[in-house]
């Protein structure tokens, strides 16, 4: 739907910041403002203000700033008209005079209805559930106490052709809204009855708390085992995530739980855990996936762990990354759900497997190795050849260094076999992309900069940008400092760190001709080149980001160093060589263990 611009102004002309913004932070007036804490970094010092006078906030600490649906924007991770129809909801302001056309005005004049209509459902299936005895054991049996019952607002269809539509005509709703609403259906003969009868009932909100519609499983014999509300305007499966609402009412957390059922969220949430989520069906889709990138960084699937549910682990990989979340598979075994394995284990050991989730190019191998029978010579071939090409396609050398030693372990070949066919198959693959570059160049591909970085060593790239970063801010200069001990690489870039961290000793901001005093005028004209080429190649990456790839450059070149040292040494056979060997190896297994923890930060 689409709003004429007086909207905006209408919305905050009726809402009083201080209200909304004292529903989330404790305010006390000074003067003619109020301040307190700021809701968007960690201070002791109250340096946020409030004007209901402009309808602003201001932060002098982070500079956050805005009206209230700016507050609403930045504190619940939504885009603006999401902002805008939530502060129309809580405030009770009548958006419809501000639409563009008729259309959207029946529109949005049906979807307010139906929300009021799916409330006032929710709460007669709630009602009933509580007279009804069996259908109440039923959730006590699961073991669900009555605070998560009330809490997700959990009822109950009576037995009856119509209760649910005599109820909502009691209450002054029209027949053809409650059909249009998918509260009811009718015959070919005309009747209309109930949608859900004898139905356990799930009542399914948005993030804003509006109730969407139902999902209800069979109390009886009922043949369709599940039956949710039928597709709307405000019932949409494909956008929606069962236990959404509840989520952003808990702390803020990365990472968000994703389960199958609706019992596998209840129970893993009344276990403590309130970032919890349930797909509306086993494929995750796109809008989902877009939806959960804008509160969270990680996805945790806990999902079966049966043919169906692996499968559908792996369609939603791709999908969850292209949003740049990252993704992680919990070992919920022997139980086939997380309902059960809470049941059987405890809030506390299910801790413990959300904290030792595989990531997913584990996932992936082991996946591949399920297809294989590793009895049999042939199938156990095709399970390495299999292995190795996802390894190639899909991990660092380092990674790969971690995964190839596992494969050489599951399939009892030598390492040294299991490498070699790995780089047979890497040649293969750089082969085809030196292919590719030398088409790019033959067009006249031509960037400089990127030439110049690409000719150094790739740590050498890496210390580059990582001095570039600490020539802008000294806080970065300190915290790269300490994370890499200035234990650089490159001995130019190690000597003009020396020298840029003996400045900053002295000095609040970098600057070149100050800076004169520690170096002579090459030297400076140097440090300058890599600030604007690193800045002219668009280094925008994350200094922790940048320190990853820099230590796991570095351990890949001492890894080389002590596979030399380890050549050397296996052709000479004396007692002393032998427990350098023992010390080297041990040494390289310390050093892949680090690069692997490293990978999972």
């Amino acid at each position: 739907m689409k709003y004429d611009r007086a909207v905006k102004e209408a919305v905050l002309n009726y809402v009083e910041i201080s209200d909304l913004v004292s529903q989330k932070v404790d305010l006390k007036r000074v003067g003619a403002n109020l301040k307190g804490l700021c809701p968007f970094h960690n201070e002791k010092t109250p340096s946020f203000y409030v004007s209901d006078s402009r309808g602003t906030f201001h932060c002098f600490g982070c500079k956050a700033n805005g009206n209230a649906i700016d507050f609403v924007m930045q504190t619940e991770n939504m885009e603006f008209l999401e902002a805008l129809e939530s502060l129309a909801d809580r405030y009770n302001i009548d958006l419809s005079p501000y639409l563009q056309n008729d259309g959207d005005s029946k529109d949005y004049s049906f979807i307010k209805l139906a929300y009021e209509m799916n409330r006032e459902a929710g709460s007669f299936f709630h009602k009933n559930l509580f007279e009804n005895k069996i259908a109440l054991e039923y959730f006590e049996d699961r073991e669900l106490n009555i605070k998560t019952i009330k809490t997700f607002g959990l009822g109950y269809a009576l037995d009856s052709w119509d209760a649910l539509l005599k109820h909502l005509k009691s209450k002054g709703y029209k027949e053809e809204d409650i059909l249009k609403a998918g509260l009811a259906s009718k015959s070919e003969k005309g009747k209309v009855y109930d949608r859900f009868r004898n139905r356990l009932v799930f009542p399914i909100f948005d993030y804003r708390s509006r109730a969407l519609g139902f999902g209800a499983r069979a109390f009886g014999n009922d043949t369709v085992k599940y039956l949710n509300s039928p597709e709307s305007v405000i019932f949409q499966k494909s956008k929606i995530l069962y236990g959404d609402r509840m989520a952003r009412k808990g702390k803020q957390e990365k990472s968000a739980i994703l389960v199958e059922g609706y019992m596998d969220l209840l129970q893993v949430h009344q276990a403590g855990f309130t970032n919890v989520l349930a797909s509306m069906g086993t494929a995750l889709t796109s809008d989902q996936a877009n939806h959960i990138s804008k509160r969270y960084e990680r996805v945790l699937f806990a999902y079966d762990m049966d043919e169906a549910g692996r499968n559908a682990i792996s369609r939603s990989i791709p999908i969850l990354e292209q949003y740049g979340i990252a993704v992680n598979i919990v070992n919920i075994s022997p139980a086939k759900d997380p309902d059960e394995y809470i049941k059987k284990f405890g809030g506390r050991a299910f801790a413990k497997r959300l904290e030792d989730a595989e990531n997913s190019i584990k996932f992936k191998l082991d996946n591949i190795k399920i297809k294989y029978n590793l009895s049999d010579s042939k199938e156990r071939y095709d399970y390495i050849v299999e292995s190795i090409k996802y390894i190639s396609n899909n991990c660092t050398d380092i990674e790969a260094e971690v995964y190839l030693q596992e494969l050489s372990d599951i399939s009892s070949i030598s390492y040294e076999k299991i490498l070699a066919e790995y780089k047979s198959n890497a040649g293969k693959k750089n082969k085809k992309n030196q292919k590719m570059i030398n088409n790019k160049e033959s067009g006249g591909y031509n960037n400089t900069i990127e030439q110049s970085l690409n000719s150094l060593p790739l740590i050498s790239v890496y210390e580059k940008k990582l001095l570039a970063k600490a020539c802008q801010n000294k806080d970065d200069a300190l915290y790269i400092f300490n994370k890499t001990e200035g234990d650089f690489y490159n001995q130019d870039y190690l000597e003009l760190f020396s020298v840029l961290m003996m400045y900053y000793a002295r000095n609040e901001k970098f600057d070149k001709i100050a800076i004169l005093e520690d170096l002579d005028l090459d030297s400076v004209i140097h440090l300058q080149n890599v600030v604007e080429e690193t800045t002219e190649s668009k280094n925008k990456e994350d200094t922790d980001y940048l320190l990853n790839l820099w230590t796991n450059e570095k351990i890949k070149i001492e890894i080389e160093k002590i596979d030399a040292d380890i050549k050397e040494r296996t052709f000479i056979d004396d007692d002393k060589s032998k427990i350098e060997l023992r010390q080297l190896r041990k040494r390289r297994s310390d050093l892949l263990k680090k690069a692997y923890k490293n990978k999972e930060k």
